[in-house]
């Protein structure tokens, strides 16, 4: 008992010991306090920005840090009557003691345990909201630094400048072609008489014609191609005749409360969404409106598209830390996404928004879940965006697979080991019938000794 009440002692201490070093490693990470030369830049972008008044958009803060680091700390000020702070998802850095925003400021302090980052990198998407007023709002950085290893590197910083504007006027009456032949109808005017002074008589000129536009009939919009990435895409359109077009999406078929810029050049029509203005993995509804000065003509059918997301590899594991092999296992926060487990215990999931997602495996009539975070780390390099794919791991917490050597099992390995020694028996018969009869002599010989042996003693 006093073995056992040590080795629970040892086991306690030892728990203790490894729990205060992760509680003293993490803050020691964000909080260096040696200083190194000036590295690098921690900037928002785009710098400059033009945004129409009720818009959400969203301000990347990115470092370019010039040498490995593995932490960082910043605040966004910005003016609370411009801007509203709306969201904000967290880049390479996914390990953050502070990350909230509100007030004037978003506040952040980060880090990456293990591991490092030399190349530019998002550290934070923030979301804000445009809500009144005209002309430009700044948003600056304060505090922003940079560290590794316990050092600072102590990174320039630059903010960014949002042009506040109204909400556009009505369109023109007179549409900008899309198609050609768009028909007219022409309305004849009388003028009053007018005095010919050179004759003294009245003359009554003739009529002056005047077109007005007449709307078309039975336009049809086609969307012609869609190319989508992970946070931006360009839908192109073509009309059937001059309409103005316009364009509203969302998230879903009731609240296409967005809009979004069209560029005409002949009959086509090119919708471009800015880069950034979307998120990965996500599903957009969108409606293609066709007007006639000012009067609604056609539109297209609610149509969606989907913007690329993260590849993400979980290894499952049941409760003795085993692999699940060849499972059929789901990831999802709102319509799953299914994938099976390999050899290795992991199922590689594609087109995964970034957030909090759950793992669901379903084993009888009972499912096992467990929670899966995928950060939002898409990186651009040279104006292409790239995004590395993601690891995680989960312990299926109550579920133990069943052992793969069953009773069936045993009976047939018993049964071979008996058709064995039988086989083994009958081959070397002779040998056996020799060795039976030379034990049976020795028993023989010795039967006299057996009586004394149990004999009762007394």
């Amino acid at each position: 008992m006093r073995q056992k009440n040590g080795r629970v002692v040892k086991y306690l201490k030892t728990s203790v010991y490894l729990l205060s070093i992760a509680i003293i490693a993490v803050p020691s990470v964000l909080t260096p306090s040696v200083g190194l030369a000036a590295s690098g830049q921690i900037y928002l972008a785009p710098a400059t920005d033009s945004i129409q008044i009720g818009n959400t958009f969203t301000l990347a803060l990115r470092i370019n840090p010039g040498t490995a680091v593995n932490a960082v700390q910043a605040t966004v000020s910005y003016d609370q009557n411009a801007l509203e702070f709306i969201s904000s998802s967290i880049g390479v850095f996914s390990t953050c003691v502070s990350n909230s925003g509100g007030g004037g400021s978003v506040t952040l302090a980060c880090a990456m345990l293990g591991t490092s980052t030399s190349s530019d990198s998002l550290i934070d998407n923030i979301t804000f909201k445009a809500l009144s007023g005209s002309g430009n709002t700044t948003l600056n950085l304060i505090n922003a630094n940079a560290s590794n290893a316990g050092s600072w590197t102590n990174p320039s910083s630059s903010g960014a400048t949002i042009d506040l504007t109204s909400p556009p006027p009505p369109p023109p009456s007179n549409p900008a072609p899309v198609a050609t032949s768009t028909p007219s109808k022409t309305i004849t005017h009388i003028s009053a008489p007018v005095t010919s002074t050179s004759s003294g008589g009245t003359v009554t000129p003739p009529p002056a014609p005047v077109v007005v536009p007449e709307a078309p009939t039975n336009v049809k919009l086609n969307v012609v191609s869609q190319n989508v990435n992970y946070t931006n895409a360009t839908i192109a359109i073509k009309a059937t005749a001059s309409v103005q077009l316009s364009l509203k999406y969302g998230l879903s078929p009731q609240t296409l409360d967005k809009t979004a810029p069209l560029t005409v050049t002949g009959q086509t029509a090119q919708l471009n969404f800015g880069s950034l203005s979307l998120t990965p993995g996500t599903t957009y509804y969108y409606q293609v409106v066709a007007s006639f000065n000012g009067s609604t003509l056609t539109a297209t059918p609610v149509r969606t598209i989907t913007t690329k997301g993260y590849t993400v590899q979980v290894t499952v594991l049941d409760s003795n830390y085993l692999p699940l092999v060849d499972k059929k296992v789901s990831l999802h926060s709102a319509a799953p996404i299914y994938a099976y487990t390999n050899a290795e215990g992991v199922a590689t999931f594609s087109n995964v928004a970034p957030g909090s997602h759950e793992l669901d495996y379903t084993s009888g009539d009972h499912s096992y879940v467990k929670g899966v975070y995928v950060p939002d780390n898409l990186t651009v390099i040279h104006g292409s965006e790239v995004a590395p794919i993601q690891s995680s791991a989960v312990v299926l917490s109550g579920y133990r697979q069943p052992s793969f050597r069953s009773s069936w099992t045993y009976s047939i390995i018993l049964a071979m080991v008996a058709a064995l020694c039988g086989g083994l028996f009958t081959y070397y018969r002779k040998a056996f019938r020799r060795l039976f009869a030379f034990m049976w002599r020795k028993i023989k010989r010795h039967r006299g000794v057996l009586p004394i042996i149990n004999r009762p003693i007394g």
